[in-house]
């Protein structure tokens, strides 16, 4: 996903990896910044570890609303998505930058 996300978005946006945000509450596959103040999560979610269980589910949920609160977009994308096509995975995260 980082191969595809650095192919695909502007050399001005920052991509980093394993990134704690909310005060370290929460780590982030990939947190992606923009100098315009741009701020979007990118997580490789594994239907291991999400929505596997109704806790696991509720768990995101708060997650993502915390994040969002925090004023970050959160995009989630399935392991299939990813293995299946990065490249329109890291389009989307490109789009989501330009709408924010």
């Amino acid at each position: 996903m980082r191969q595809a996300l650095v192919k695909v978005l502007p050399s001005t946006a920052s991509i980093e990896q394993q990134k704690q945000l909310c005060g370290g509450a929460y780590r982030a596959d990939f947190a992606v910044t923009t100098p315009e103040g741009a701020k979007v999560v990118v997580e490789c979610d594994g239907h291991e570890f999400h929505e596997k269980t109704r806790e696991q589910a509720a768990r995101d949920k708060k997650r993502d609303r915390e994040l969002q609160i925090a004023g970050w977009m959160v995009l989630r994308f399935t392991g299939s998505e990813i293995y299946r096509g990065a490249e329109y995975c890291a389009r989307d995260v490109a789009r989501a930058l330009k709408i924010l």
